[in-house]
């Protein structure tokens, strides 16, 4: 008898490459031979149900008043792409397509750096299979900064906490002003995180996605039959105004018969 297990890791590699990311996360969990075949698809052949999924990075800072009122803000904004090139294994890593600066701003914001202004990360996973909808990730303060973050050069700031290992490269330029005096401008130029945790932010959002689609087919047959079952009621054409005059043909044919008698 034949088993699963006797075929080459590489054939069995090929029916998973066929299902979508849900069905083989689903799949890996029958048996330790087909958690080898995902993790041999997913995590060492250059990612491959992540090719194309892009990642929009927003690092929000703010300045806040002693009552904790904002009192001014600034985004560094990165617009990322799925990185396919051989990396480190069960890591996921985006970089840019292009760099984009955004300057730091003057006046007060001089005597401050981004670690001691950070309020929060902002991600948007889009480009998802089966045309699921963005998936949009608040990350706080957990993850990781690396690079110039500070005006210095090699430093970085650890993250806390269930996002601490999803690490964002910040890259900064120094240039003169006109009026003598220098500043800073900064770009995002990378993201790296687990693959595990990207998979299954992409799986709970296609659940909550599936989820919410079947509320509104079954609104959508709940409402359609109650509006059938009203459309085949007799009305009074000189009150029914609605639909912009429209009368169902039921109702037409209610009325024809109406006057048959007569």
């Amino acid at each position: 008898m034949v088993k699963i297990s006797d075929f080459p890791l590489e054939i069995v590699a090929r029916v998973f490459k066929e299902l979508d990311l849900e069905n083989a996360w689903t799949a890996r969990q029958v048996c330790r031979h087909w958690r080898d075949v995902f993790e041999f698809c997913a995590y060492g052949s250059n990612n491959f149900y992540l090719r194309g999924i892009s990642v929009d990075v927003d690092i929000i800072c703010g300045i806040h008043s002693g009552k904790g009122k904002v009192l001014d803000r600034h985004i560094i904004h990165g617009q990322l792409e799925f990185d396919s090139s051989k990396g480190v294994r069960r890591l996921a890593k985006w970089s840019p397509t292009e760099e984009c600066y955004e300057v730091w701003p003057g006046g007060r914001w001089r005597k401050y750096t981004i670690c001691d202004v950070l309020t929060d990360i902002n991600l948007r996973i889009s480009n998802l299979p089966s045309n699921q909808p963005d998936i949009i990730v608040n990350l706080g303060k957990d993850a990781t900064l690396v690079g110039d973050v500070t005006h210095g050069a090699g430093n970085a700031q650890k993250g806390m906490g269930l996002f601490s290992q999803f690490i964002i490269s910040i890259d900064t330029l120094e240039e003169p002003s006109c009026n003598g005096r220098s500043y800073h401008k900064h770009s995002i130029a990378g993201l790296i995180a687990p693959l595990w945790q990207i998979y299954a932010l992409i799986l709970h959002n296609s659940r909550i996605h599936r989820t919410e689609m079947e509320i509104i087919r079954r609104h959508y047959v709940q409402t359609s039959s109650l509006f059938h079952a009203t459309a085949l009621k007799k009305m009074n054409q000189d009150d029914w105004k609605g639909f912009g005059g429209f009368y169902s043909e039921a109702e037409e044919v209610l009325d024809e018969s109406d006057y048959s008698y007569y």
